[in-house]
């Protein structure tokens, strides 16, 4: 439903979901974000993570959490050898897991 909403209401959604849970200064740091429309689309049904070429290494940087209260998880953030993989998500969901309750 976002997606067909648009790049504004996914963006909107996102950040009021968040701020439901983390409090509105949530939403002051965001600047910018894109929206993709891959789900609909016929070629790709889905989408993807990748990494600009010689930007590789900072996955890892997504590993830290923000403001030590939201922690992300999923294929996207690894840089193990498993990023865009399942075992990446996996791996990356438990970490994250760990991290939080620690």
């Amino acid at each position: 439903a976002l997606e067909e909403a648009g790049q504004a209401a996914a963006l909107d959604g996102g950040l009021g979901a968040l701020a439901a849970f983390f409090g509105t200064d949530i939403k002051r740091p965001t600047s910018r974000a894109r929206a993709t429309r891959w789900g609909s689309d016929p070629w790709a049904l889905g989408s993807y993570s990748v990494a600009r070429p010689g930007c590789h290494e900072l996955r890892g940087a997504l590993d830290k959490p923000f403001d030590e209260r939201l922690f992300i998880a999923g294929e996207a953030w690894r840089s193990q050898g498993d990023a865009a993989l399942v075992d990446g998500a996996y791996r990356s969901g438990r970490a994250a897991a760990e991290a939080a309750l620690a």
